[in-house]
């Protein structure tokens, strides 16, 4: 309001001043077209001080705006608590978990694979297909084991997929058959007529002591193809990748993991019913049973986009220990995919240990950027 009466004064002033010299000068010529200028200039100046003005209102009704009230500021809060989640609401209520290591002494490989094999002995495979409902019936597996420890058959091995979708549930069962082969044609029968069972597959071995399943094809996970490289593969893969490409080999491994990652988290999400705590449950469990480690997330802070994840027995970096440096390029891409979908924003994640340069883990730093 100061500033808008100063320029009022000086507007006037002015064009006041030189009337009253061209009343007292005897030139008139000299003072009529000053004196029109002035009138002119008073006009303009009139008009600018009414923009500033209107201006000047406009920027404090804006400032009112951007205020809230005390009420609307402590429904922000609340919304921001409950929405944002930070890294201390996580850990309060138990989102993330707070054990930092795993029992070393617990973990135990487990061995896939349809296949049996016993030197010496006559393996048959029996394949048993079947029909959901199955899942509902308490003591029909124990019916059939029953079928073969009646007959004194001993079980070398046992398998079974779980029901997933329209996929029915299927019990792969390797008998030992050396000295019963008689009750082959009996066991298959008494199998066909236990209630919810649908088909029966009898596979011979190929050989004395090796069976093999071969009728179930192809292997899936959440009902999606998955594949199956031992060690040997992928190691092979990887080093010959990598002696190929030099260089490129860290960027094309990177982008690689940056777009697996956000594919899985979209996936995750949806399975665990978009609730973001079911959602990383479910991420740390599959990166263990598909094998890429044991992953766990330490630290998250949604509203600076900030994570530390700890990874154990990466095998992308146990086939590359002793090297001296940080080796994950394909974890730590899926790492950052995973976040960026998590933040909405573009992450750099960066790997602080590695079992590759000596440390008992690899750990990694995801942070937003701008």
């Amino acid at each position: 309001m100061k500033n808008s009466c100063t320029i009022a004064f000086r507007a006037l002033a002015i064009p006041c001043i030189l009337f009253l010299y061209y009343q007292l000068t005897p030139n008139k010529m000299f003072g009529c077209p000053v004196f029109f200028f002035c009138i002119i200039s008073f006009i303009n100046r009139r008009d600018n001080c009414a923009k500033l003005t209107r201006r000047g209102n406009l920027e404090r009704e804006r400032k009112k705006k951007k205020s809230p009230s005390f009420v609307r500021k402590t429904i922000y809060r609340g919304i921001r608590y409950c929405i944002m989640m930070d890294r201390d609401v996580y850990m309060r209520r138990g989102l993330l978990g707070t054990s930092t290591g795993i029992a070393e002494e617990t973990l135990q490989p487990y061995e896939i694979g349809r296949f049996a094999y016993v030197p010496g002995k006559i393996v048959y495979c029996f394949t048993i297909i079947m029909e959901s409902k199955v899942i509902e019936t308490p003591g029909l597996l124990s019916r059939m084991l029953e079928s073969f420890k009646r007959r004194g058959i001993s079980l070398v091995h046992i398998k079974a997929s779980r029901q997933y979708k329209d996929q029915p549930p299927v019990l792969v069962l390797f008998a030992d058959m050396t000295k019963r082969l008689e009750a082959l044609s009996d066991i298959v029968r008494e199998l066909k007529a236990m209630e919810y069972v649908k088909q029966v597959i009898i596979s011979a071995p190929l050989f004395n002591g090796f069976a093999l399943e071969t009728n179930l094809f192809p292997l899936t996970l959440l009902g999606e193809r998955v594949i199956i490289l031992r060690r040997t593969l992928y190691e092979a893969f990887l080093k010959e990748l990598r002696s190929i490409l030099g260089s490129g080999y860290a960027s094309l491994m990177y982008y690689t993991g940056l777009e697996m990652g956000r594919k899985a988290f979209r996936y995750h999400y949806e399975i665990a019913g978009r609730d973001l705590k079911n959602t990383i449950a479910i991420s740390e469990a599959i990166f263990r049973i598909v094998g890429y480690g044991i992953m766990k997330i330490l630290e998250l802070d949604l509203s600076i986009g900030r994570a530390r994840i700890r990874v154990h027995h990466c095998f992308e970096c146990e086939i590359f220990k002793n090297s001296g440096k940080p080796s994950s390029h394909l974890i730590r891409g899926m790492i950052a995919g995973w976040f960026s979908e998590l933040l909405r924003r573009r992450v750099k994640a960066i790997e602080t240990r590695c079992i590759a340069k000596g440390d008992k883990y690899c750990e990694f730093l995801v942070m937003g950027r701008r």
